[in-house]
């Protein structure tokens, strides 16, 4: 019996004495190549559009305001938003572009009706 008690208790120390490896914390990429993932996916980073001139930044960022005034369900003045506000829909060039040119919502959207306006009609006979 006594023999047994030592046993059990030399094992009991034994096994205290081990350290216990903790188990690491699955990275970010091993989940990615697993199909079950609940992160997003890292945006994928290409070359950023080529935009030849000032003119064609600005018409640019100005649709790019004006489909955000679109879809903003606030009911805000247009008057009164600045572009910059739109950051869900703004592409970083134009981010930046209105934040150094400051424009309001209204401005962005006859500024991109007024370029739709100029830009030549297609006839089906050109295609």
């Amino acid at each position: 019996m006594k023999l047994a008690a030592s046993c059990v208790l030399a094992l009991g120390l034994l096994a205290c004495a081990t350290k216990v490896k903790q188990a690491n914390a699955p990275r970010a990429d091993e989940f990615a190549e697993s199909g079950d993932s609940d992160m997003a996916a890292a945006p994928e980073k290409g070359p950023a559009p080529v935009i030849k001139n000032a003119d064609e930044l600005r018409n640019s960022c100005c649709k790019q305001c004006a489909s955000g005034l679109a879809e903003d369900k606030k009911g805000d003045d247009p008057t009164k938003v600045p572009c910059s506000d739109y950051t869900w829909v703004l592409k970083e060039e134009c981010l930046n572009y209105f934040r150094k040119t400051p424009m309001t919502a209204a401005e962005a959207k006859s500024c991109a009706t007024t370029t739709a306006a100029k830009a030549p009609a297609k006839n089906a006979s050109e295609e």
